[in-house]
């Protein structure tokens, strides 16, 4: 596992986000207000948070959080983000309240199938928006200690033209980031 600290730049990419993106490895992206006011001695792991968009890499992310669960005796909580385009696929918005409704079924009947799948005894919690608004927002308002999470891989060009949910987690996490590749 790498180790880090993650700076982001205004015009080009930051050492850490290359690594980041090149590297097939475990790291551990230290930032965020916890990791300030941490000491080696104190740190602690009693909150974990794994987003999940039920893809094979979010998987791996799982079980490496369930891992960090059982060594930690901590708290985990698995979140699962409807972006607000999903919604607007699927009706027009005078039929936005039935939208909303359909996908978060979707995605509760998705979730518990993804949770029982990586037994994974938890209930998992399901919110619509942004994805990376919503997973830092919960992070804060929760106490999170750290966020396991995997990149989506969207490649550099489309990565740094649209940009990821990890990489915006990355840059705006109250807390630690475990990106597990």
């Amino acid at each position: 596992m790498l180790v880090l600290s993650f700076m982001s730049h205004a015009l080009r990419r930051s050492s850490s986000e290359k690594l980041i993106k090149s590297l097939q490895l475990p790291m551990l992206v230290v930032r965020g207000e916890k990791s300030e006011t941490s000491k080696n001695s104190a740190i602690q792991i009693r909150k974990i948070l794994c987003p999940t968009d039920f893809s094979d890499m979010s998987g791996k992310a799982l079980k490496v959080a369930r891992e960090l669960k059982e060594i930690f005796s901590s708290k985990l909580d698995v979140i699962h983000v409807s972006p607000d385009y999903e919604i607007a696929k699927i009706m027009p918005l005078e039929h936005k309240e039935e939208a909303i409704q359909e996908v978060h079924e979707r995605a509760k009947n998705k979730l518990d199938e993804f949770l029982h799948n990586h037994a994974i005894q938890e209930k998992g919690i399901i919110y619509e928006g942004e994805p990376e608004r919503k997973i830092v927002a919960f992070s804060g308002e929760n106490d999170i200690d750290l966020i396991v999470i995997a990149p989506r891989g969207l490649g550099l060009i489309k990565g740094m033209l649209i940009g990821s949910v990890t990489d915006a987690i990355l840059k705006t996490s109250p807390c630690p980031v475990l990106v597990v590749h």
